[in-house]
């Protein structure tokens, strides 16, 4: 009730309704490599069937938002890739306006399976044994305007994740990651700002080796607005990181690269970001990534939507067990015809491929989808 408290702000009025949006879906799959393993394998099917609702209340200096999401996952002919247990995601946002600031928190609660699909996690496919695990997440942040184009803002970030005890197989540790930031933005002109950030943060993992590295990041940030519809921007900076173990102590420096590039308009949508950077992993240690993202939309006619989703990235231990040194790519086309405004259908394909540099042979993964979906949103007085 703590938490909940903080979302819901005391003396704050969020307007005269709730806007509610459920949606359900099942989809028939099918995945010539569904763990995405080297060794000898069989082509698995099955379906997937999901629930979900959104819920929102929004007014001129406040907003909530939540959602609640279930899955379950059945491949008739590879029984023990099927998750029984489901997969199930709680989140709370809230956002509320002073006359000079914002004050923003984010949390979540997720239970899922090492092997569900995720697009942004760096973890996924790292092992291809199933396990269980829990992650929250919790960050508080606040917007201080110092003038009409000079702000700053600070914030908290706080993420645990939990393997469920046959994780003790699979080489996964339980690790939490906590981190402070700062960043002061000024505004140059219309199309154009600068920021600076300042982070540090802690990771820990005790079950390795009481495993801890200590971080450190300076960057600065260059973004421009080529037009109403067209944005970029790069960051560089510099990091310094701090790891002890019960067998070794590291210091090192590094560097820190983030550009991004954006075009939005009614029909389309890209989006394209490229990044060196330090991050987090169920490995019990931080890892260094290069990570390139492309996501895209085009609405063929009224009715019709392609989507499409890639990602890269080459990750590498900072310390000596190289073993789960890894090249990792997905690719992800998708159709969807909105056959009413309440229900749609969705074939989507996808395509994986990872290498570990320590083995000689690359895994390949190909997988087809076909779903039928219902959302419909509705008010709530």
């Amino acid at each position: 009730m703590a938490l909940l408290s903080l979302f819901f702000l005391p003396g704050v009025s969020y307007g005269e309704a709730w806007v509610v949006t459920p949606s359900a879906s099942i989809a028939a799959t099918y995945d010539d490599n569904a763990s995405l393993t080297t060794q000898p394998h069989s082509s698995s099917y099955g379906e997937i069937v999901t629930a979900n609702i959104k819920f929102s209340r929004l007014t001129d200096i406040s907003e909530v938002a939540g959602q609640a999401y279930i899955d379950y996952t059945n491949f008739n002919s590879e029984s023990e890739l099927s998750d029984q247990s489901g997969n199930q995601f709680l989140s709370l946002y809230s956002k509320y306006k002073t006359e000079l600031g914002q004050w923003n928190l984010d949390a979540s609660y997720l239970r899922d399976s090492t092997l569900r699909y995720d697009f942004d996690d760096l973890n996924i496919d790292v092992i291809q044994d199933q396990a269980r695990r829990t992650t929250i997440r919790l960050e508080p942040s606040w917007t201080q305007h110092l003038s009409e184009r000079l702000r700053f803002n600070i914030g908290y970030a706080f993420n645990d994740v939990r393997y469920s005890d046959e994780s003790i197989s699979t080489s996964l540790f339980d690790y939490d990651q906590q981190y402070l930031r700062g960043s002061l933005t000024r505004d140059l002109s219309e199309r154009d700002s600068i920021v600076g950030s300042l982070r540090a943060g802690l990771y820990r993992a005790p079950d390795n080796n009481d495993a801890e590295t200590t971080s450190y990041e300076l960057v600065g940030t260059y973004n421009h607005a080529f037009s109403e519809i067209t944005k970029g921007g790069i960051g560089v900076g510099l990091s310094h990181r701090s790891s002890s173990s019960l067998s070794v102590d590291e210091d090192d420096n590094g560097y820190l690269v983030r550009m991004f590039m954006s075009h939005q308009t009614e029909l389309q949508r890209i989006r394209v970001e490229l990044s060196h950077d330090i991050r987090p992993s169920g490995l019990g240690e931080v890892v260094e990534v290069n990570k390139f993202t492309l996501e895209g939309s085009q609405h063929l006619s009224s009715q019709l939507t392609g989507t499409l989703q890639a990602k890269a990235h080459d990750s590498k231990s900072l310390g000596a067990n190289t073993s789960n040194d890894r090249t990792y790519f997905v690719v992800e086309p998708a159709l969807r015809w909105n056959v009413s405004p309440s229900w749609y259908v969705e074939a989507k394909y996808r395509y994986r491929r990872q290498k570990y540099d320590d083995l000689q042979d690359s895994a390949d993964s190909n997988s087809v989808y076909l779903t039928l979906g219902y959302s419909e949103a509705s008010l709530l007085d």
